[in-house]
Protein backbone atom coordinates (compact mmCIF):
# COMPACT_ATOMS: atom_id res chain seq x y z
CA UNK A 1 0.00 0.00 0.00
CA UNK A 2 2.72 2.22 0.88
CA UNK A 3 4.63 1.35 -2.03
CA UNK A 4 1.46 2.44 -4.35
CA UNK A 5 1.27 5.90 -2.57
CA UNK A 6 4.96 5.99 -3.16
CA UNK A 7 4.38 5.33 -7.05
CA UNK A 8 1.58 7.73 -7.45
CA UNK A 9 3.04 10.72 -5.85
CA UNK A 10 5.76 9.71 -7.75
CA UNK A 11 3.55 10.21 -11.13
CA UNK A 12 1.87 12.98 -10.45
CA UNK A 13 5.27 14.94 -9.29
CA UNK A 14 6.16 14.34 -13.09
CA UNK A 15 3.01 15.26 -14.64
CA UNK A 16 0.27 17.35 -14.60
CA UNK A 17 -3.14 16.16 -15.69
CA UNK A 18 -3.34 18.94 -18.09
CA UNK A 19 0.30 17.29 -19.70
CA UNK A 20 -1.08 13.86 -19.56
CA UNK A 21 -4.68 15.32 -20.88
CA UNK A 22 -2.76 16.58 -24.04
CA UNK A 23 -1.00 13.48 -24.69
CA UNK A 24 -4.43 11.50 -25.18
CA UNK A 25 -5.83 11.38 -28.65
CA UNK A 26 -8.89 13.36 -29.29
CA UNK A 27 -11.09 10.22 -30.34
CA UNK A 28 -13.92 12.55 -30.73
CA UNK A 29 -12.66 14.11 -33.56
CA UNK A 30 -10.35 10.84 -34.89
CA UNK A 31 -12.51 8.05 -34.61
CA UNK A 32 -10.39 4.28 -34.76
CA UNK A 33 -10.51 3.09 -38.06
CA UNK A 34 -13.31 0.86 -38.86
CA UNK A 35 -13.19 -3.15 -38.85
CA UNK A 36 -15.14 -5.28 -40.60
CA UNK A 37 -15.76 -6.97 -36.84
CA UNK A 38 -16.16 -3.73 -35.12
CA UNK A 39 -20.40 -4.11 -35.16
CA UNK A 40 -21.17 -7.91 -34.95
CA UNK A 41 -18.23 -9.31 -32.44
CA UNK A 42 -18.61 -9.55 -29.06
CA UNK A 43 -14.99 -9.37 -27.91
CA UNK A 44 -13.92 -7.51 -25.45
CA UNK A 45 -12.77 -3.29 -25.58
CA UNK A 46 -14.53 -3.85 -29.35
CA UNK A 47 -15.38 -0.09 -31.35
CA UNK A 48 -18.51 -0.30 -31.61
CA UNK A 49 -20.11 2.59 -34.32
CA UNK A 50 -23.63 3.94 -35.17
CA UNK A 51 -24.85 4.34 -38.78
CA UNK A 52 -23.46 7.38 -39.02
CA UNK A 53 -19.68 7.05 -37.58
CA UNK A 54 -20.82 9.85 -35.53
CA UNK A 55 -21.10 8.38 -32.51
CA UNK A 56 -19.22 5.02 -31.31
CA UNK A 57 -18.53 2.93 -27.89
CA UNK A 58 -16.39 0.75 -26.41
CA UNK A 59 -17.31 -1.71 -23.51
CA UNK A 60 -14.91 -2.39 -20.68
CA UNK A 61 -17.05 -5.15 -18.98
CA UNK A 62 -17.81 -4.45 -15.04
CA UNK A 63 -15.51 -0.87 -15.87
CA UNK A 64 -18.58 0.68 -17.85
CA UNK A 65 -18.87 1.50 -21.50
CA UNK A 66 -16.94 4.68 -23.08
CA UNK A 67 -18.60 6.98 -25.57
CA UNK A 68 -17.10 9.14 -27.88
CA UNK A 69 -18.46 11.19 -30.72
CA UNK A 70 -17.96 13.59 -33.53
CA UNK A 71 -19.64 16.24 -35.11
CA UNK A 72 -20.54 17.98 -32.41
CA UNK A 73 -22.69 21.51 -33.30
CA UNK A 74 -21.79 24.88 -32.57
CA UNK A 75 -23.35 26.11 -29.26
CA UNK A 76 -23.71 23.30 -27.49
CA UNK A 77 -24.27 23.13 -23.94
CA UNK A 78 -24.42 19.97 -22.77
CA UNK A 79 -25.08 16.11 -24.05
CA UNK A 80 -27.06 13.75 -22.82
CA UNK A 81 -26.72 9.57 -23.69
CA UNK A 82 -29.59 7.53 -23.01
CA UNK A 83 -29.64 3.74 -22.81
CA UNK A 84 -32.63 1.48 -23.74
CA UNK A 85 -34.01 -0.63 -20.52
CA UNK A 86 -33.96 -4.45 -22.13
CA UNK A 87 -37.38 -4.91 -19.85
CA UNK A 88 -39.13 -2.03 -20.28
CA UNK A 89 -37.81 -1.33 -23.36
CA UNK A 90 -37.67 2.64 -22.19
CA UNK A 91 -34.98 5.50 -22.71
CA UNK A 92 -33.61 5.59 -19.19
CA UNK A 93 -30.31 9.06 -19.30
CA UNK A 94 -27.32 7.31 -18.62
CA UNK A 95 -25.01 10.43 -18.69
CA UNK A 96 -26.04 14.07 -18.82
CA UNK A 97 -22.92 16.06 -18.84
CA UNK A 98 -22.22 19.69 -19.89
CA UNK A 99 -19.89 20.42 -22.80
CA UNK A 100 -17.14 22.23 -22.08
CA UNK A 101 -13.34 22.62 -21.75
CA UNK A 102 -13.19 20.26 -18.49
CA UNK A 103 -15.67 17.30 -20.10
CA UNK A 104 -13.24 14.37 -21.24
CA UNK A 105 -12.46 13.07 -23.78
CA UNK A 106 -15.05 10.11 -22.99
CA UNK A 107 -17.66 9.48 -21.09
CA UNK A 108 -18.18 6.60 -19.11
CA UNK A 109 -21.43 4.84 -18.28
CA UNK A 110 -20.92 2.45 -15.02
CA UNK A 111 -23.08 -0.20 -15.98
CA UNK A 112 -21.61 -3.74 -15.99
CA UNK A 113 -21.06 -4.27 -19.58
CA UNK A 114 -21.35 -8.18 -18.85
CA UNK A 115 -24.75 -8.38 -18.54
CA UNK A 116 -25.83 -8.34 -22.06
CA UNK A 117 -25.74 -6.28 -25.30
CA UNK A 118 -27.17 -2.62 -24.53
CA UNK A 119 -28.44 0.02 -26.91
CA UNK A 120 -27.28 3.80 -26.44
CA UNK A 121 -28.42 7.12 -28.14
CA UNK A 122 -27.01 10.56 -27.68
CA UNK A 123 -28.13 14.20 -27.88
CA UNK A 124 -26.70 17.41 -28.54
CA UNK A 125 -28.48 20.36 -26.67
CA UNK A 126 -28.54 24.21 -26.90
CA UNK A 127 -28.38 26.10 -23.10
CA UNK A 128 -32.11 26.55 -23.78
CA UNK A 129 -32.07 22.65 -23.86
CA UNK A 130 -32.97 22.52 -27.37
CA UNK A 131 -32.01 19.47 -28.79
CA UNK A 132 -29.22 20.35 -31.55
CA UNK A 133 -28.53 16.86 -32.88
CA UNK A 134 -30.05 13.51 -32.47
CA UNK A 135 -27.00 10.75 -33.02
CA UNK A 136 -28.40 7.77 -34.06
CA UNK A 137 -27.88 4.76 -31.54
CA UNK A 138 -25.29 2.21 -31.17
CA UNK A 139 -25.53 -1.44 -29.96
CA UNK A 140 -22.86 -2.01 -27.70
CA UNK A 141 -22.63 -5.95 -27.62
CA UNK A 142 -21.96 -8.28 -24.53
CA UNK A 143 -18.46 -7.94 -23.00
CA UNK A 144 -17.19 -11.36 -23.42
CA UNK A 145 -13.77 -12.87 -21.53
CA UNK A 146 -11.68 -14.81 -24.74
Amino acid sequence: MLVAAGLLLFIRSQFSWGQLQKQAPDLRTNPPQKKSSDVTSGAPNVTVFNQARDFWAVNYGKDGIAFFWTKEPPKTAHIIIYRKNPITRKWQIAINAPVGPDLPKDLVDAIDGTQGNITYRMDALSSRNQVLKHYQPVLVPKYTQD
